[in-house]
């Protein structure tokens, strides 16, 4: 498992997915989901806090957590 640890009132944009696993994230993101949304939960793509650096996350297995 990945796990990314930013602070509470961090902004940034998020591309975090996982071919074999789940993305889960405690923040708020706002996003539009497009395709399958069974999947939804293996790619997330996004804004929090409005937005700012980009931050991108992959993994080819295992699970991706945004705390």
């Amino acid at each position: 498992m990945l796990i990314c640890v930013l602070p509470a009132n961090a902004a940034f944009d998020v591309e975090a997915s996982t071919s074999s696993g789940r993305v889960d994230t405690s923040r708020p993101v706002t996003m539009t989901i497009q395709g399958d949304l069974r999947r939804a939960n293996r790619s997330v793509h996004g804004k929090v806090n409005g937005g700012g650096p980009l931050l991108t996350v992959h993994t080819g297995s295992g699970d991706v957590r945004i705390n």
